[in-house]
């Protein structure tokens, strides 16, 4: 098992590697520049639907406000075709209530225009907001290309040494020791621990049955039924 155990010893030193590079300040900032860069795609996806609709909105009223000044000027022709008093304070009645909706539509319209022109200004400041995040982006990712070379020396000498220890551990228990391995599980040979008077695994710290116990007094190892782990009879024991 040393031979298998040094395997694993390596192989943790890479992903202490990778580890580094994963929760480096580049890793972090392109994390968070992909962040805000979506969170404005996002947005301004939003601000092209709210503008669209404030655009129908106009155009609509745009129509009800040019029907109600074609009922204006038929309401002017007859006001000058009126002859009696009555039918001349109707026609008024009806030129004061198209006036009111006039003002109110170009209220409207007005309110409209400020809001397409608030929603045009948050447009451009996302598109300025995103440009300036890929930008800043593709500086994080050179930093962190550097900063991966940095370790390639380090990651081929233990790479090396991964592929010579390899050749030299049997075959059966790299076996198992990659079927543990493809669950993303590290380590996968703990020791088992004696705590409280019970055996226990030493990662998850479950305790082993007294069945299995003796199993793995007899095979030398099992798995831990909870963490999945391999666990190893300590030599002390």
């Amino acid at each position: 098992m040393k031979k298998i155990l040094e395997y694993q010893r390596i192989e943790g030193e890479l992903i202490n590697i990778d580890k580094k590079i994963n929760q480096s300040n580049s890793m972090k900032a392109i994390a968070q520049f992909n962040d805000s860069s979506n969170t404005a795609k996002n947005e301004m996806k939003e601000l092209d639907k709210k503008a669209g609709e404030l655009v129908n909105a106009f155009h609509k009223l745009e129509d009800i406000m040019q029907k109600n000044i074609n009922n204006i000027r038929n309401l002017e022709k007859q006001k000058v075709e009126a002859s009696d008093k009555e039918q001349m304070k109707k026609l008024y009645e009806n030129i004061k209530t198209v006036n009111d909706n006039l003002n109110i539509i170009e209220k409207r319209l007005s309110d409209i225009n400020k809001n397409i022109d608030l929603v045009l200004k948050k447009f451009q400041k996302n598109k300025a907001l995103i440009a300036n995040a890929k930008d800043k982006k593709v500086k994080a990712q050179n930093d962190l290309e550097e900063y991966k070379k940095s370790f390639d020396e380090q990651k081929n000498k233990l790479q090396k040494e991964l592929e010579k220890l390899q050749k030299e551990i049997t075959p059966n228990v790299f076996e198992l020791y990659q079927r543990v391995r493809k669950e993303n599980i590290y380590p996968v040979f703990v020791k088992a621990l004696q705590e409280d008077n019970q055996t226990r695994c030493g990662k998850c710290k479950s305790i082993i049955p007294v069945a299995r116990i003796d199993k793995l007094k007899n095979q030398g190892y099992i798995e831990c039924e909870e963490c999945r782990r391999i666990i190893l009879l300590d030599k002390k024991d």
